[in-house]
This record gives C-alpha cells, structure tokens and sequence, in this order.
C-alpha cells in the first residue's frame, strides 16, 4: 500500500524549519513569509480549528515557559484579511508545557471545533491539575475551576472517545502514572 495515497490531499508544516509535505515527500522551500510562528516553541499544543485553521498552546520558549496561544489563518480563507500568518490570541491564564490539548465541539457554533481544552502540565510552580477552555469565537481563555484533574501530571496523552476526554499516562513528582 502507498503511505502518501492517505495524505496525498494535506499539506505538513514544520513551522519555523521552511519544509511543507506535499506528496510525494518533503520539500524545502526558500521563504518564511508564510506560517512563521510570532514566538519560537517546543513543547507545546498545536490543534485545527475547523479543518482550516491551526491553533498553537503553551510551551516553552528562549525565554522560558510560555503562556501565548497563535492562530493559523491560512491564504485560502477569502473572508478574513492579514491570512496566511500566526496572530496572537489571549494568553492562557497559566503558562504550561507537556500538557494535553483537545478540541471539543459543543455544537453551538458554525464552527465545527468551537472550543479547545488545554489540560494539565508542567510550569516553574510544578505539575498542572488545571483545565483551560478556548472559545474559537473570543479568542479568549477561561480556566474552569470545577474540571481539574484529581492528580496534577505532565507528559501524558489525551483522546475524546463517546464524548469523553480520557487523560492516559504521564508523570508527576511522585514517578510515571497509569
């Protein structure tokens, strides 16, 4: 079976690294103007909004521990102008990396992932049990008090499954988690 025939319809990114996959394979590109992020990052949270749009969480910069979020608007959307670069969103509330991201649909917009749900992690004060919700139509943050993990981890992985978010794994100052 070809790998690329399942992917043959994307384009890939490494942000900041100037290669786009396009099937067949990789292929370096000779400008940035499109798709650098504002601020450089690693261990961070990166998500699509509707199919379209990308929307990149958290992690840790030259600088330290980040709490920025930048959106993707690609040149294909016609309807909204400065398209195919990052904008700043509004900050999480607490900067976080090694933390989960998922997007929840909650069927009260167009938008078809109208929220995203960063969960948990790592910053300077330790491990994270905290939940913070994205609304795709503020661009705003909003930490929600009652959705906290019952144990603070980092390094784990997160999937939706039967509309629920299940947090699998990771790690805490106390070892590796199940």
């Amino acid at each position: 079976e070809d790998v690329d025939a399942g992917i043959a319809a994307y384009s890939y990114r490494v942000i900041k690294s100037n290669q786009r996959y396009s099937a067949p394979g990789w292929h370096l590109r000779s400008t940035i103007s499109e798709g650098a992020l504002n601020q450089a990052r690693s261990q961070f949270q990166a998500i699509t909004l509707d199919g379209s749009r990308a929307l990149v969480i958290g992690g840790t910069g030259p600088g330290g521990e980040l709490a920025s979020t930048e959106k993707y608007i690609p040149l294909t959307a016609p309807d909204i102008d400065n398209t195919g670069a990052w904008h700043l969103q509004s900050d999480l509330n607490q900067p976080r990396y090694n933390f989960g991201a998922v997007p929840v649909n909650t069927g009260n917009s167009d938008i078809s992932d109208d929220k995203v749900l960063a969960i948990a992690g790592k910053n300077s004060n330790g491990y994270l049990a905290s939940v913070e919700q994205y609304r795709a139509d503020t661009g705003e943050w909003t930490k929600l008090d009652s959705s906290s993990l019952q144990t603070p981890r980092a390094a784990f992985s997160v999937v939706k499954a039967n509309r629920k978010i299940i947090v699998i794994g990771g790690e805490n100052s106390t070892g590796k988690l199940a």
